[in-house]
């Protein structure tokens, strides 16, 4: 219990802007808002509709959008957000789903989870997994292989991505037929790492600010360790084919070189390719440099050459 006085000076404190994390995401939600209206003639082929399923707590539903290409009982991507666990949304991906979709010949079934730091860890995971649970009994509804389920996602969305295959085989529940991370996080500790120091301070798609903020609203500095926060520490052995690529200007590019080794190391399959002079979730700029096609290229001849 806090001393008394103590107690008036914090009261006085929140009284004009809450809690600092909450006042940061805010602010991030705000500055990186943007325009993601879908134009009607970008792949009018795959449609978009709307799910809410069942969520992780009694009275919680997980909103979640699905993009089915013109495709008989395709496989199925279930597709985790970037944002750093605190903004942004599925309906920021529109464009990237859309046309991975069309390119790939694949449902993507994206899911809006919980973000912190309302929600911090593992609020997000506990989502992941319970949505993917309901993903493997539905599949059908959705007119797609329950048999080629994969699991991908970006920045945040690529930390939760080897996360929710960690979580599933601790579980004993059935994994993914592959993974797709895309410039993820994987090591918590990032401040270790040559690129982090040479490239996060002047920043242009995120920065060390940035990062550093997202990380205290999602976990405490105790769990940084811990193979669900950093699937880095993790064992490994067993995760399924892995697609991981990154960008040479991105300041987690050790981290996903690391990662990359990592996964060799434990006997796991990856197509790693890390692309020259790209920044961080350059894959998510629809049209405007030819490295965001061929990454998606990559992608789709990864989950082509599965088995």
């Amino acid at each position: 219990m806090r001393n008394p006085d103590t107690e008036k000076i914090y009261q006085l404190i929140l009284g004009y802007h809450g809690p600092t994390k909450i006042m940061i995401a805010e602010c991030l939600r705000k500055g990186f808002a943007f325009d993601n209206a879908i134009p009607a003639d970008f792949h009018p082929e795959v449609k978009r509709s709307e799910r809410r399923i069942p969520g992780s707590k009694p009275d919680q539903e997980i909103r979640c959008l699905v993009y089915t290409p013109p495709v008989a009982n395709p496989p199925i991507l279930f597709y985790i957000h970037g944002g750093g666990w605190s903004l942004e949304s599925p309906d920021d991906y529109g464009l990237f789903h859309k046309k991975l979709s069309a390119m790939a010949g694949m449902t993507i079934f994206a899911l809006d989870y919980r973000l912190a730091p309302e929600h911090p860890f593992p609020s997000g995971l506990e989502d992941c997994v319970t949505a993917y649970r309901w993903l493997r009994q539905h599949a059908a509804e959705l007119g797609a292989d329950s048999k080629r389920i994969y699991i991908g996602g970006d920045s945040a969305g690529g930390n939760l991505t080897p996360a929710t295959a960690l979580k599933l085989r601790e579980l004993g529940e059935a994994p993914p037929q592959a993974l797709i991370c895309l410039c993820p996080v994987t090591d918590f500790r990032f401040e270790g790492y040559d690129s982090w120091r040479r490239l996060a301070f002047d920043g242009i798609v995120y920065d060390a600010s940035f990062l550093g903020a997202v990380r205290g609203g999602y976990v405490n500095c105790d769990a940084w360790d811990h193979p669900l926060v950093s699937p880095l520490y993790g064992d490994l052995r067993g995760l399924p084919p892995t697609c991981l690529i990154a960008g040479d200007e991105d300041p987690l590019v050790d981290d996903n070189r690391a990662f990359a080794q990592k996964l060799r190391d434990a006997g796991v399959a990856v197509d790693f390719k890390v692309y020259e002079g790209m920044p961080h979730a350059f894959y998510c700029f629809s049209g405007l440099v030819p490295q965001e096609q061929a990454a998606l290229e990559q992608i789709t001849r990864f989950l082509s050459s599965l088995k």
